[in-house]
């Protein structure tokens, strides 16, 4: 039984359910289901990287439309009475050895857990009516074909379980292999639109030792070889999803006919949770589809639909729905009389040459290898565990699926799969909530109030008579409610590195400004004092071309940045079936947010993510309305939930509510995006407090899957209810955030931008910076985010949280270098130039912002790349502690899955919490204690860390 403490938790375990003490295999399996009633499948596993698992390091960039891939799991979760006492003495024992004022933040509400357990399925009675728990009664048609229904009693969705394995072989006994009668044996799924959406999750958790694993899995096997010594045909159909194990079920039958249903969806991706498929899909997949289509569908776990799975050979037939189970029964008489024989599709000559010689397969697994350790930097051992098995079965085909077992459990035990499902399963966490219903808030139609901006910007270098420099920046902003041209005029003596920014706004009589609206520049009378920043004074004199001889001015080409944040909005909640109007100012911004949307869905049509029909379904859900629409009331009449994305502006935005709340129903709710705006300011003053919250997207929206809600002190639970039930059908997942400056993942941001800038004045290299995080596990580094995300944004989010309560935990840095870089017009990819140059997809340091920043740096340490991640991340992760402990966020699940979906945290580390329990928090904490003698006052641990490392307290069990 292992160590005492196992044997102990055994027994405990034994005596509980007053069952009699099993063998080690079927312990196992019992203590699976008694700690843990979870029935949830990793076959349908949430979208924790990209559209890959070699991409998971690419999780800011997540793919937004992971629900239209499929990729969203559908389950219930629920947990044992048995577990959750445990949890809770747990809970108790801790909570009486805490006395700090953190204790609260210590505390973990059980509440949402024990009220969990009241949907614990009941335990199964057999009936004649219904002899089995997982299956319906076998029927046998006239002709000898057994049909096998499965049907997990009390589920959504069909998946395997350990004792779903028990009870298949009791049936296949007792119904089917010794009946000589029965000429081919059928297999459905008797709930609509599924097949099995996959294995387990948590059984395989409530193993305690992983190796146990290797046994459990060959008794499985055993089944599914014994399924094949009958000797008849075996067939199934699919009618919905067929993922993890489900189709690794599907790939031991002999036949597959599935159904064109865009619910159909074929799968192994295991990868996804740091595992491999372990029911013999390394093994049995690439016979059927090649090898190098099996390796690109085991290593980044896509999914892929019937036409994709008919023409590569992973199924036989595609059929109506309809049609389905009557084509099923009739393929598999077929194939026991002879009529049918299935038709594997040739190989290429080319494919033949690749897979089917030495010499191909090496090349083949030389590039496979070349790619997983690029896109991984071997943070995550999986890909290479399916590299291995798939190599081993073909050299050593007698012993292949006892390698894959083996590997499947070594798998199991890794710190990376374990964090990997804990994401998994947060995330399923969080669509649970205590809100209640919705009440009279049934959300049909939603409207988005502005469709984005374009801001162009262009700037000029002027020599002066004083020996210095006019630097004139001209932008236009195309806002809704806003419309203004800003004129820019700044000196620049050659022994002042600072500058005055002072602008006038104007409100143009034209439709559009070309740039040669520039007028002379008069400069009015003025005084100056060498070596301080002055200040020219000017005016638009009429409206033509500014004279400035070609031989003694520079200008930056023409900038023009999209910002569509409320055409993206617009997008993901007309694509889930909302109606959806998108508003703003005038019929060409509207025309705009419309014409960003239609791209996006036409590209989707053309990488064949969407049909035509699809296409025009969503677009007949968007409807574009602006002032010039004399009938935009009338529509908005009947909104459910009002989503702004105008201007970051407090009065613009209270205007807008207050314009709003005149035209919808007393039930609307109205949700802001701002990303730092109080809640409550925007809500101060309104008719209806209670319906007004803060929805966070993350931009591009389509892309990005996190969704940052922010209650104030006054919305109601049916609003919170609302913009839950809103955001998780546009496929994000959500987050409830307190509302505080900068809500959870911009707050946590900031400690981590001002230590960047820290660093580059420590004398680190910007590429250093890169590689360093990217090592640690980010998707990018902080460099190259700063350029994605635009050097003006980074500056506005770091001097914003500067100045708002964070106190010294913003000291140390100097972000003031990235406002010089705004002035220059170094603004990152959108303009061409940051710290990086773009052209095209060809990605260089800019040298001259390379220089720049070499201005900035006081002492050249000798900085490792230990040292810079050390320094980076303990700023990230004490912020999110301290999140925690100020109660900003509930949980640390909420505060892992925030970092990971929001700023891409290394998820095969499963997050800060996660991450901090697997250094140790005493160990955490001595680190920041070294950084903080070393380097500053800004490294001290927050008090909940302290607390917790004083008691060897893990944020999760």
């Amino acid at each position: 039984f292992g160590s005492s403490n196992t044997f102990e938790k055994t027994m405990q375990r034994v005596l509980k359910t007053g069952q009699r003490l099993p063998s080690r295999a079927a312990l196992t399996l019992q203590r699976s289901r008694h700690a843990q009633n979870l029935r949830c499948s990793f076959g349908s596993v949430g979208h924790i990287g990209q559209s890959n698992m070699l991409g998971l390091q690419n999780a800011p960039l997540l793919t937004g439309n992971h629900r239209a891939k499929g990729m969203v799991p559908c389950f219930e979760t629920s947990l044992s009475n048995y577990a959750t006492r445990q949890q809770q003495i747990s809970h108790d024992h801790s909570s009486r050895m805490h006395s700090t004022a953190a204790t609260a933040a210590i505390e973990e509400d059980t509440s949402a857990k024990t009220a969990s357990t009241a949907d614990a399925t009941p335990s199964f009675k057999s009936t004649p009516d219904r002899k089995y728990e997982f299956f319906q009664n076998v029927e046998i048609t006239p002709d000898g074909v057994a049909v096998v229904r499965i049907d997990c009693s009390g589920k959504s969705v069909n998946t395997i379980s350990f004792a779903m394995a028990d009870e298949a072989k009791v049936m296949w006994e007792a119904e089917i292999h010794s009946n000589e009668d029965i000429k081919a044996v059928v297999f459905l799924s008797a709930k609509p639109n599924m097949f099995i959406a996959g294995a387990d999750i948590f059984d395989l958790q409530a193993v305690e030792d992983k190796q146990d694993l290797v046994t459990i899995i060959e008794d499985s096997l055993t089944f599914f070889q014994r399924m094949k010594s009958k000797g008849v045909p075996l067939v199934c159909g699919i009618d919905g999803p067929a993922l993890g194990g489900g189709l690794e079920w599907a790939l031991w039958c002999d036949y597959r006919v599935c159904s064109d249903s865009d619910k159909v969806k074929l799968g192994l991706p295991e990868v996804k949770l740091g595992l491999l498929p372990g029911f013999g899909g390394t093994q049995n997949l690439h016979p059927l589809v090649g090898l190098q289509n099996a390796m690109d569908m085991m290593l980044t776990g896509k999914e892929v639909r019937a036409p994709k799975a008919k023409k590569m050979g992973l199924v036989d037939a595609v059929v109506a729905p309809q049609s389905l189970e009557s084509v099923t029964i009739q393929s598999a008489l077929d194939l026991a009389t002879g009529k049918l024989k299935p038709k594997r599709k040739p190989k290429s000559w080319m494919n033949r040459a690749l897979e089917d010689t030495s010499l191909g397969r090496k090349l083949i697994w030389n590039q496979v290898e070349k790619m997983v350790k690029k896109n991984t930097q071997g943070n995550y051992p999986s890909p290479g565990a399916i590299i291995q098995c798939v190599k081993y079965g073909l050299e050593h085909p007698k012993d292949k699926y006892t390698n894959e077992r083996k590997q499947f459990a070594n798998l199991a035990a890794t710190p990376e799969s374990e964090s990997l499902i804990g994401i998994f399963d947060g995330m399923n966490q969080l669509k649970k909530h205590d809100f209640g219903d919705t009440g009279d808030i049934k959300v049909q139609q939603v409207a988005v109030m502005g469709a984005g901006l374009v801001r162009m910007i262009c700037n000029w270098v002027y020599p002066n008579e004083l020996g210095g420099w006019w630097i004139l920046e001209w932008r236009c902003e195309f806002i809704m409610w806003r419309y203004t041209a800003v004129l820019s005029a700044i000196f620049l003596p050659h022994v002042c590195n600072t500058s005055t920014h002072v602008a006038a706004s104007l409100t143009p009589t034209k439709k559009s400004l070309p740039l040669s609206c520039f007028a002379h520049v008069h400069p009015l009378p003025w005084s100056i004092t060498p070596g301080i920043p002055s200040l020219l004074i000017f005016y638009f004199a009429s409206f033509r071309s500014a004279s400035f001889p070609s031989d003694q001015f520079h200008s930056n080409p023409l900038r023009r940045c999209h910002l569509q944040m409320g055409a993206g909005i617009a997008q993901v909640s007309a694509e889930r079936g909302y109606n959806v109007l998108l508003k703003d100012r005038n019929d060409e911004s509207v025309a705009r947010g419309m014409s960003h949307v239609h791209k996006s869905w036409d590209q989707k049509k053309k990488r064949k993510r969407m049909t035509m029909f699809e296409r025009n379904i969503n677009a007949s859900n968007l409807v574009g309305l602006s002032d010039q629409n004399p009938s935009w009331h009338r529509h908005f009449e009947n909104t459910d939930l009002v989503i702004e994305a105008v201007f970051e502006d407090l009065q613009v935005k209270k205007d807008l509510l207050a314009n709003v709340e005149e035209i919808t129903g007393d039930h609307c709710v109205f949700a802001t995006n701002t990303s730092a705006i109080p809640i409550r300011d925007i809500a101060a003053g309104s008719r209806r407090p209670q319906n007004v919250i803060g929805m966070h997207y993350f931009s591009p929206v389509p892309k990005m899957p996190l969704l940052e809600i922010i209650p104030h002190e006054g919305t109601s639970d049916a609003a919170k209810a609302a913009a839950l039930q809103v955001g998780m059908k546009q496929g994000k997942t959500c987050i409830f955030v307190k509302d505080v400056p900068g809500f959870y993942v911009n707050r946590c941001l900031g400690p981590f931008l001002v230590e960047v800038s820290a660093l580059l004045k420590d004398g680190a290299g910007l590429e250093d910076l890169d590689r360093s995080m990217v090592k640690f596990g980010m998707p990018v580094g902080p460099i190259t985010l700063a350029d994605e995300v635009g050097i003006d944004v980074t500056s506005h989010v770091a001097s914003f949280l500067s100045k708002a309560d964070l106190g010294s935990r913003m000291d140390g840095g100097d972000v003031g270098l990235m406002s010089k870089m705004i002035e220059k017009g170094w603004l990152g990819k959108k303009s061409g130039q940051g710290f990086y140059t773009y052209n095209g997809k060809k990605k260089t340091i800019n040298n001259e912002a390379k220089a720049y920043v070499n201005q900035f740096v006081d002492t050249k340490l000798d900085l490792s790349m230990a040292d810079m991640q050390d320094r980076l991340v303990t700023r990230l992760v004490n912020e999110a502690a301290k999140c925690l402990e100020d109660e900003i966020i509930a949980n640390p699940t909420v505060g892992d899955i925030g970092m990971v979906f929001g700023t891409g945290f290394a998820p095969f580390r499963g997050g800060p919490f996660r991450y901090i329990d697997q250094q140790g928090v005493g160990n955490f904490v001595d680190k920041m204690n070294r950084l903080a003698d070393k380097h500053g006052h800004q490294f001290e641990p927050c008090q909940l860390l302290k607390d917790y490392a004083s008691i060897d307290k893990k944020f999760h069990n």
